[in-house]
């Protein structure tokens, strides 16, 4: 059969718009042309479809590739990817087992890369990352540093690692302790005060519990509980037979210390005192110098001769400020009266018991100042 031949100017078709050839069957079917690129078809027995020349830049431009339902298919399988995802693939250098890798990425690799530290250094220094560095491991255990890293160790092997040693340095299980650990909060530490000496008196103690709860809330101190010790019966009781300090009434016999015969101050006078107080008499034969003892007295010279009774200073002798002294001429001998080197007022400054049985009064007005007046002459 001849070959259909096209005519020069490339104006005959094979086949109309309305009537086309239903199977064309040849070993080789070769479209060409010169006007439109050197464009090239050729399909070859085998299903070999070559499209262009070696050296042509002839395309294959599927217009109906939509991405949905029409376009290239691949073995039957429509490709869903455009021409601009498919161009990524352009100028790549990886394998298929590296493409792969990125299987299962959720965000950007760079991102996740950047935000991972770059190299680890294994060791106990400082920033350093530490790693097991046991053959053992076992829960339960503990652990423990070594030039590389850490250790397992076991309770046992930890109390060698610290040198204890059960019996010398440790305390061995003792049910006792363990019954002294359920105290309440505060109660070993109490305890840990008590002194041997302290504790051994609980020992054979016969008080009840209710009676040990008596101290349950007590606020007081070793001190002041101690100040019970002595007291022989009900303590309010006692104070309650007590006078107050404040308008206090006696009953019965009052005791109370008595003060110095000279003593001018609020002290409780005593029958006593009173008594000492009282005009005692103190008889004299000879020249006399005043004793802080004589306050309050009648100093009576019996003498035929002549007798000077002589007020010490105030320096040597303080009498109290109002001490009253009487001096008395029982004798016939003249009696004077001298003061050492502090003032003595009298009438006319008389100084002298003027008669026999005449007396004279001593008052002492201020610290080196006395009065003299009573029966007295020149």
């Amino acid at each position: 059969m001849a070959a259909f031949q096209p005519s020069n100017d490339e104006t005959h078709d094979l086949g109309t718009v309305s009537k086309r050839w239903q199977n064309v069957h040849a070993d080789t079917l070769l479209i060409s042309g010169q006007a439109n690129n050197s464009s090239i078809l050729t399909s070859e027995i085998g299903g070999h479809l070559t499209i262009g020349s070696i050296n042509g830049n002839q395309t294959l431009d599927v217009l109906s590739h939509d991405l949905l339902d029409g376009g290239l298919k691949l073995a039957g399988v429509l490709i869903t990817s455009s021409a601009s995802e498919l161009n990524i693939l352009d100028g790549a250098t990886l394998s298929t087992t590296e493409l792969n890798y990125v299987d299962g990425v959720t965000s950007a690799i760079q991102t996740q890369i950047d935000s991972k530290q770059n190299t680890l250094t294994f060791g106990i220094s400082n920033t350093n990352s530490v790693r097991i560095d046991s053959a053992e491991v076992a829960d339960d255990e503990y652990a423990r540093f070594t030039s590389n890293g850490l250790e397992s160790r076991s309770y046992s092997e930890v109390r060698t690692d610290l040198g204890l040693v059960v019996g010398t340095n440790v305390q061995a299980y003792d049910a006792d302790l363990t019954t002294l650990s359920s105290m309440q909060v505060g109660a070993a530490s109490a305890l840990s005060l008590l002194t041997a000496t302290e504790i051994q008196i609980l020992d054979g103690a016969t008080l009840s519990t209710a009676e040990l709860n008596i101290l349950d809330g007590a606020t007081l101190s070793t001190t002041e509980l101690n100040y019970v010790d002595g007291v022989t019966s009900a303590i309010q009781t006692q104070i309650d037979l007590k006078a107050p300090l404040a308008n206090p009434t006696f009953t019965g016999t009052v005791v109370a210390p008595t003060p110095s015969l000279n003593s001018n101050s609020t002290t409780v006078a005593t029958t006593e005192f009173v008594q000492k107080s009282a005009l005692g008499v103190s008889t004299k034969t000879n020249d006399y110098t005043l004793l802080l003892t004589d306050a309050g007295k009648l100093i009576d010279f019996n003498s035929a001769s002549n007798r000077t009774l002589t007020i010490p200073s105030n320096l040597s002798v303080a009498f109290p400020i109002g001490t009253q002294i009487v001096i008395a001429r029982y004798g016939t001998g003249t009696v004077t009266i001298a003061i050492s080197s502090d003032t003595l007022r009298s009438a006319s400054s008389y100084t002298k018991i003027a008669t026999q049985y005449g007396a004279a009064t001593l008052v002492k007005r201020a610290e080196t100042e006395w009065y003299l007046f009573g029966d007295l002459g020149a």
